[in-house]
């Protein structure tokens, strides 16, 4: 029996798309942790309402880039490289700076457990590494369209 075409990436979309969907919830449910510490932080420093804001962006960044996955996996044919390069990189620089919940999450874990903080750092790379493959993959893919300088600008 033959599998179909890209299994694993049509199965990682889904858990993928979970995945940002609980990323946007935990940003407006006020039950969750990751609210309680971005109003928290805004309610001592108005000024942190930036680190919300860039999380946000990161998750709305996130969702937008599921489009790219989800094109890769099922093998969509190529359109819009003029959209989907550039925002390759405005994920690459949201998830650098939207992450500021997770990044004391890591440095709690740095200080008092290092076999959890190596164990997360782990998973979450293996967590993220096929979405940005799929992206990159489907982003630069060369087509009739793409001129040859192939620069990551140019119209496709």
């Amino acid at each position: 029996m033959k599998l179909p075409e890209r299994l694993g990436f049509k199965l990682y979309f889904f858990f993928f798309t979970w995945i940002c969907i609980g990323d946007l919830a935990v940003l407006f449910l006020p039950e969750t942790e990751t609210y309680i510490y971005y109003h928290t932080m805004q309610a001592l420093l108005p000024t942190s309402v930036m680190f919300y804001n860039y999380a946000l962006l990161r998750v709305l960044v996130n969702l937008i880039c599921l489009g790219a996955l989800l094109s890769y996996a099922f093998n969509i044919k190529h359109t819009a490289g003029w959209f989907w390069r550039p925002l390759f990189l405005a994920r690459i620089a949201t998830d650098l700076f939207g992450h500021n919940y997770e990044l004391q999450s890591f440095k709690s874990a740095f200080y008092g457990e290092w076999g959890v903080f190596v164990a997360t750092l782990i998973l979450y790379a293996l967590l993220l590494i096929p979405s940005y493959y799929a992206h990159y993959a489907y982003a630069f893919r060369k087509t009739q369209k793409d001129p040859p300088s192939g620069t990551v600008f140019a119209a496709g």
